[in-house]
């Protein structure tokens, strides 16, 4: 989040001394540890009811899995050669293998991965940042194939499954708590599409979630996988609660890509802090070049009107005007998904231009080449419309969806003392900018023997990378499952 507009003083970006930076965070963990972990804290295990109790015997059960997708464009002869703004969203190839498993109380995963696919941006001379540094953020053109690591992770808790339900159906009527530490996904605040596979590399962190009968709250934070960049991140959850409408929960998140500066002031470890008052503060001499906030809220209504449907609305706030009367450009993302019957699903997403870069881009929301949230990135919206049937028939799913993209890459920006060209440019660019691209996907998943899926996708693309009158195609295939379970 970039703050007050126009006015920002942009610091050095000096560091503390490695040993320094590390003598805050482990204090910070320390406090935020004994404050979760002691006598009454809000992580202590609570007594169960006796309905609830664990089983007296448990065992450790691994499932492998397996995910993999393949995407291209179609017709790319017409397009300029390796310009990185021409990539379609999930072009390229994707393999993920790993296994999870549990026993009711510990939890862990590891998954290694062989990715390439790309993401749109600006190459590093067609930005108008002088300091905006694409490969620094794993953003190439083309996507190299690369090997990473990318879950590593081990949990303990109490009654908390060690695969996450949607809230907030995970809370109702428990108490429960989870700690972990090693590399894993974000896990919340993202806008993710209804068939999109989980590309994002996961990151090394410490972290923890308590749920009650009437919410939950979660609370993250690590080291990105490249430079000196950590993330910060919490949300809280509140809910169910019976309303006319309907079973109502509420969801309000706060994340940060922060530098290591700002990662180690001790008190923004700590739960519930508002790391964004740390840097209106300017805790630990920090300022607002180091650290990039997003802010979001969430809401969720099951039995809608008393009826078999689901809502499900969030917004995602990088930067805005604090009083509408301010001249700003309003850069936001936000979906709205509505479920009927289990059966037919509908949704909306739209990211404004502008959002993902930041003032100081090495703190941009991406992470080895790949965003953190809203994987179709800014100046772009997209409506799904699917049907749902049951799992393990021939098919289990099918859709379709419509996509536009404007002319916004990763990599623009519109103030002035970035290199931007001013308030009255961003305005008219603030979403779908210049010539617009569309593109019509028809999606079906098809349930395979055994716990195996496979989705295909296909459709025309127009305006294909914003150029006028030039049609291609995009052809996609994607195949997840499960391999049998041991003990």
């Amino acid at each position: 989040m970039a703050g007050q507009a126009g006015g920002q003083r942009r610091l050095s970006g000096t560091s503390e001394p490695a040993n320094v930076v590390g003598r805050k965070l482990i204090t910070g963990l320390l406090l935020a540890g004994a404050w979760l972990l002691g006598p009454g804290g809000a992580l202590a295990p609570q007594t169960a009811q006796a309905e609830m109790a664990p089983p007296s015997h448990r065992s450790l059960t691994w499932h492998p899995y397996l995910a993999a997708s393949f995407g291209t464009r179609l017709g790319a002869w017409a397009l300029p050669p390796g310009d990185p703004a021409a990539a379609e969203v999930g072009e390229g190839v994707y393999l993920r293998a790993g296994v999870a498993g549990g026993d009711g109380r510990l939890c862990g995963e590891v998954a290694a991965a062989l990715d390439a696919t790309a993401v749109p941006f600006r190459a590093a001379g067609a930005s108008s940042m002088p300091d905006w540094d694409p490969e620094a953020l794993g953003l190439e053109s083309p996507a190299r194939l690369r090997a990473r690591l990318e879950r590593a992770w081990v949990g303990y808790g109490s009654r908390l499954p060690c695969g996450r339900k949607p809230w907030p159906d995970a809370a109702r009527g428990e108490a429960a708590w989870q700690a972990w530490v090693g590399w894993r996904d974000l896990g919340f605040g993202t806008g993710t599409g209804l068939l999109d596979l989980p590309r994002d590399p996961g990151f090394l962190q410490v972290g923890g979630e308590v749920r009650w009968a009437w919410g939950a709250y979660r609370k993250v934070g690590g080291r990105l996988g490249s430079g000196q960049r950590w993330l910060l991140g919490q949300q809280l959850w509140i809910g169910p609660l019976a309303t006319r409408w309907g079973s109502v929960g509420l969801s309000a998140y706060e994340l940060a890509v922060t530098s290591g500066r700002f990662a180690a002031v001790p008190v923004n470890w700590l739960p519930l802090w508002p790391a964004y008052l740390s840097q209106h503060l300017h805790l630990g001499e920090t300022g607002n070049d180091d650290a990039n906030f997003y802010m979001g809220a969430g809401l969720r209504v099951d039995r809608l009107f008393g009826g078999d449907a689901r809502l499900e609305a969030e917004v995602l706030v990088d930067d805005m005007p604090q009083l509408p009367w301010i001249p700003q450009v309003y850069q936001l993302g936000g979906r709205l998904a509505l479920t009927l019957q289990e059966r037919w699903r509908v949704r909306y997403t739209r990211v404004h231009n502008f959002v993902i870069t930041f003032q100081a881009p090495s703190l941009s929301f991406v992470d080895q080449g790949h965003l953190l949230g809203y994987p179709d990135g800014p100046d772009a919206d997209s409506l799904a419309v699917e049907w749902v049937g049951r799992p393990g028939a021939p098919v289990e799913s099918a859709g379709v969806e419509w996509r536009r993209r404007g002319e916004g890459r990763i990599g623009d920006v519109w103030e002035p003392a970035y290199g931007g060209q001013g308030l009255a440019y961003g305005r008219e660019h603030e979403f779908l900018s210049g010539v617009v691209e569309h593109s019509l996907r028809l999606r079906a998943t098809l349930g395979l023997p055994g716990e195996w899926r496979l989705t295909a996708e296909a459709g025309p693309v127009f305006n294909a990378a914003n150029h006028p009158g030039v049609t291609s195609a995009y052809v996609g295939l994607g195949l997840t499952g499960a391999l049998p379970a041991w003990r």
